[in-house]
């Protein structure tokens, strides 16, 4: 990261990095039903380059934009890469979301995670008539 402006209390930087995320074998799941059957090398290797402003009074970022471009390898039998095991290009783009409930997306099989701020629905008969 490289501080580029600052007016007032906004502090713009630049962001720039790489990223490594490998796993050889085991996932450690338990006893999912959906656990993998057998071990898959895979990982992702990336190229992060990005900017952002950061307001020093409010300690929180008013900007950030930041793409990451690399190479993904491997598969397992969750997700979808079974007929394309060689190594491709991939790219993530990260940027604040727009407010409102419809730009909102839980995390894939969030109802294992037992968080503690997750509101289930009432099961359809609860809210039939209603």
């Amino acid at each position: 990261m490289k501080i580029t402006a600052r007016e007032g209390s906004t502090v713009d930087m630049t962001i720039s990095g790489a990223t490594q995320a490998v796993s050889g074998s085991k996932w450690d799941m338990r006893n999912e039903v959906w656990k993998p059957e057998h071990d898959h090398p895979r990982g992702v290797v990336t190229r992060m380059y990005g900017s952002a402003a950061f307001d020093l009074e409010s300690g929180t970022f008013t900007r950030f934009d930041l793409v990451a471009l690399g190479r993904r390898y491997g598969f397992s039998e969750n997700n979808g890469r079974k007929c394309q095991i060689e190594p491709s290009s991939i790219g993530y783009s990260l940027s604040f979301a727009p407010t409102g409930m419809a730009h909102r997306v839980p995390p894939t099989f969030i109802d294992v995670y037992d968080a503690k701020w997750l509101v289930r629905p009432k099961p359809a008969a609860a809210n039939a008539g209603k």
